[in-house]
């Protein structure tokens, strides 16, 4: 009834597939793109078959030590990889990790509960074994939480520099709104004045053309008393001639 018992027999039902069938109960497994990571997956959840048979198996103590050191160094590369990857797979192999490392932990469990059931009937080098497996398993555990915590303090760092990345774009926004709501009223404001000084424009205009006219008249009208005052002195009048005198009428005949 184990997670593990459930891939190993999705892995039986779907490996004449492709190299996908065996993770298809696991929609991040789909979303690996890179070949090699799929590959690590693949093993290493062969590797768990694998130690599962064996802690199954009354006689396969040792195959199981063998396959979970396996598959825990498998897992080590799965997740070292796997940073390396794009986004996608650094999602995918996050989530595969985690599913590996309990099934691990179930499997670790099952095998020390085997090996106690089965007493003391290895000697003191299977204690030995025992205690050893038992701290590498302690390591590995304590390395996979530091991983954990440094991965999600990464993820947090992200989304708090996401946060005011996205903080000060909306001030920038606001800011060049702002700016630009001022332009569109200077510029408004500015067209009222341009519309005021052409018509001061058209008006000193037509008072120039005025002045000019009015001024032409006053130098024609100049002109012309000048001209009259020249010819009456250079052509002055005749005297006036003396009137005849008047014949008198003949005397009436007698």
């Amino acid at each position: 009834g184990s997670e593990l018992e459930v891939c190993a027999k999705m892995r039986k039902s779907g490996a004449a597939g492709g190299p996908n069938e065996a993770l298809l109960g696991d929609g991040a497994a789909r979303k690996l793109t890179n070949e090699a990571l799929r590959v690590l997956a693949e093993d290493l959840e062969e590797s768990l078959g694998d130690a599962s048979a064996a802690v199954a198996s009354s006689r396969g103590q040792d195959k199981a030590t063998k396959a979970l050191a396996q598959a825990g160094e498998l897992l080590e590369q799965l997740r070292s990889q796997g940073r390396t990857g794009s986004r996608q797979d650094q999602v995918a192999c996050d989530i595969l990790v985690k599913r590996y490392q309990r099934s691990i932990a179930e499997l670790a469990e099952r095998h020390t509960a085997s090996e106690n059931s089965a007493g003391g009937a290895a000697g003191g080098a299977s204690d030995e074994e025992r205690k050893k497996w038992a701290k590498e398993a302690l390591k590995h555990a304590g390395r996979t939480q530091k991983d954990s915590e440094a991965s999600l303090a990464r993820s947090t760092q992200i989304v708090e520099q996401t946060e005011r990345l996205g903080q000060e774009t909306a001030v920038v926004l606001k800011s060049q709104t702002e700016q630009m709501k001022s332009v569109y009223a200077d510029l408004t404001s500015m067209e009222s004045e341009l519309r005021a000084a052409n018509k001061l424009i058209i008006k000193f205009g037509r008072r120039v053309t005025t002045d000019r006219i009015t001024a032409c008249l006053l130098v024609c009208i100049l002109l012309g008393i000048i001209g009259a005052i020249a010819t009456g002195v250079l052509n002055p009048p005749s005297p006036p001639q003396p009137l005849p005198t008047p014949i008198p009428p003949p005397p009436p005949a007698s």
